[in-house]
């Protein structure tokens, strides 16, 4: 996925999201997400704080969807796609 100006600025002006996980028997998982931030022109880095069902679901199944909102602007942005977990054991 290549994250384009519009995708940048959103995620630049946003305060939360929600990541939409599945693991790989199908089951749903939605965690809200207050750090994240546009790495690189491929790349969103999420933290995973208290998460462990959405790293072992997207390790399981990197299929999500990453919808970002400005309360203030009622405006809405999904993103969908493939992620992967990239992390540090004892972080």
């Amino acid at each position: 996925m290549v994250v384009i100006e519009t995708v940048k600025k959103a995620l630049e002006k946003s305060v939360l999201c929600w990541l939409a996980t599945a693991s790989k028997e199908r089951l749903p998982n939605v965690s809200p997400k207050e750090v994240f931030k546009y790495y690189d022109k491929d790349c969103i880095l999420i933290a995973n704080i208290a998460s462990a069902k959405s790293r072992i679901n997207i390790e399981e199944n990197p299929n999500v969807c990453f919808k970002l909102y400005r309360y203030f602007y009622s405006k809405k942005l999904s993103i969908k796609g493939s992620f992967t977990c990239n992390y540090q054991k004892g972080y």
